[in-house]
């Protein structure tokens, strides 16, 4: 049996605000772009919910704020978690798909989100709860859920400004 692929684009709008704090929120859209139409092959990837980095302030050199695929948040570096505003947590997508069929998902393996203000960051999608590659559950055409984290990658507030902040992450699907 070949493979089919399935290549989707999913915008991301990140937007800071600052108040003596840096908050980070990310929406995720994604719509799908076939490369070329596969019979037999039919998907559907909805994002339920976005995946969020919650409040932060990168103090001093920078780091890292990660979300893991169950929602744990953690910092590398100088970046200090703030416990109030914005919640964390990882992106939620529904997946609609044939049953019993063993699917791969390749994740962008970095993305540069551009500022309004002149800044960028980078923004390493994944894990994924169900790991790269699983099988399709008996109820996949109803929709299954799998949940994605992600690594924001920081510097000082001087190089990464507040204002908004965009990219896009390329998600391929293969079914085999």
């Amino acid at each position: 049996m070949g493979c089919r692929y399935w290549h989707i684009k999913a915008c991301l709008l990140f937007i800071f605000r600052l108040s003596f704090c840096l908050s980070l929120q990310g929406q995720v859209s994604i719509t799908p772009e076939f490369s070329e139409s596969k019979a037999g092959f039919q998907a559907t990837v909805l994002m339920i919910s976005p995946l969020q980095f919650g409040d932060f302030y990168p103090s001093g050199g920078g780091g890292e704020v990660i979300v893991s695929s169950n929602g744990t948040r953690t910092s590398t570096g100088s970046v200090i978690l703030l416990p109030s505003g914005q919640i964390s947590s990882a992106g939620v997508l529904e997946i609609r798909a044939l049953p019993k069929r063993m699917m791969q998902i390749h994740l962008s393996e970095s993305v540069w989100l551009q500022g309004s203000n002149g800044g960028k960051l980078r923004l390493y999608p994944g894990p994924l709860s169900t790991g790269n590659v699983f099988v399709t559950p008996p109820g996949a055409p109803s929709g299954f859920t799998l949940t994605m984290g992600g690594r924001l990658q920081l510097s000082s507030l001087q190089v990464n400004p507040s204002g908004s902040y965009t990219g896009s992450i390329y998600i391929t699907l293969i079914s085999q």
